[in-house]
């Protein structure tokens, strides 16, 4: 079961994997709003991290912003595969773009502040109209056939400050 950060905790994702670890990572939306992204820091296995902690950053033309975790736990892996080639997250976000697997020892708790599966296309489609009401030029450049975002959001406009933005949406401003 995949289930996408509420709007009140960010862009992350996580599914269970088995009882009490999860393997968490940032949704297509955060990934295509990062954009190219030249490097990636992660938290440490051992490391323990609370829901709505900074766990994810994200380097481009040498600024930084940061993603929260969408759960509580201790972080078991990190996928060194994404470290070494940080494309991965916007190209497979789902898949090979994961970033941490996280043993959560409260799983009933692991679920608070998300958004249930059947309303992450709603609350999706409200990221996006936000976005679209601060960039109006993105309004039909990015997807509006239905298809996959851009690949990178801002890249094409030239007074859109990435760190700004990406703080709002990842709920680290």
């Amino acid at each position: 079961m995949l289930i996408r950060n509420s709007g009140a905790s960010g862009h992350g994702w996580l599914v269970r994997e088995r009882k009490n670890v999860v393997r968490i990572g940032a949704d297509e939306f955060a990934a295509a709003l990062a954009g190219k992204v030249e490097k990636l820091e992660l938290p440490k296995p051992g490391q323990w991290v609370r829901q709505g902690q900074k766990i994810l950053s994200f380097y481009r033309n040498g600024e930084k912003t940061e993603m929260v975790s969408p759960t509580e736990g201790e972080v078991m892996e990190i996928n060194a595969e994404v470290l070494a080639d940080p494309t991965l997250i916007r190209k497979d976000p789902y898949g090979k773009g994961w970033v941490a697997t996280v043993h959560v020892p409260d799983e009933e708790n692991t679920t608070r502040n998300l958004v249930p599966k059947g309303l992450v296309r709603e609350w999706m489609r409200e990221a996006i109209e936000r976005l679209y009401a601060k960039q109006p030029a993105l309004a039909g450049a990015a997807a509006a056939d239905g298809g996959r975002p851009a690949e990178d959001l801002l890249a094409a406009i030239p007074d859109a400050n990435w760190k700004e933005v990406t703080a709002e949406f990842f709920l680290t401003a």
